[in-house]
């Protein structure tokens, strides 16, 4: 278990994502500014994916997912959002990571994962690094209104 701020400790689990859940997950994306963090929040639903919700002591603070273009690719793409801000920083997205990638690693069967976090993002790079990604390049990136930023793509293997 992860010791959370004060000393209490926060258990981690993942659940299968349901259709209940799409609204929590949209309104998640709303409340941490997500359009800032993310290009998405969810699977593409042409890929082969698991699709997780993140609890904390029960309750759901974020989702996670594993996904592949195709199934017989060797490295699977991550996807990860902390929808509570309470949350931050306590170590959730570390320990869901691990949980997702040892259960996608399963079903999907991969030797390596792939994710893009923007260079800005200070607190997510630091998980990411934690969790044993390593940096394998940096490109830029547009949003909708032609501001470009940097993105940090990142490797872990397995």
């Amino acid at each position: 278990m992860e010791q959370a701020e004060g000393g209490m400790v926060l258990e981690v689990k993942l659940r299968d994502v349901c259709t209940d859940d799409i609204h929590m997950i949209e309104r998640w994306y709303v409340e941490i500014d997500g359009r800032n963090y993310l290009s998405r929040f969810r699977p593409k639903d042409s890929y082969f994916y698991g699709w997780y919700i993140i609890e904390a002591d029960g309750i759901g603070v974020g989702t996670v997912w594993l996904e592949k273009e195709h199934l017989q690719d060797n490295t699977a793409a991550l996807g990860i959002m902390i929808g509570n801000k309470d949350i931050f920083g306590k170590g959730v997205g570390e320990r869901a990571i691990r949980s997702a990638i040892g259960k996608c690693r399963q079903i999907l069967g991969f030797n390596s994962v792939i994710l893009n976090v923007r260079e800005s993002n200070s607190r997510a790079k630091k998980c990411y690094e934690k969790c044993g990604f390593k940096l394998e390049g940096i490109y830029d990136k547009f949003n909708e209104k032609g501001e470009g930023f940097k993105v940090l793509r990142m490797i872990l293997e397995l």
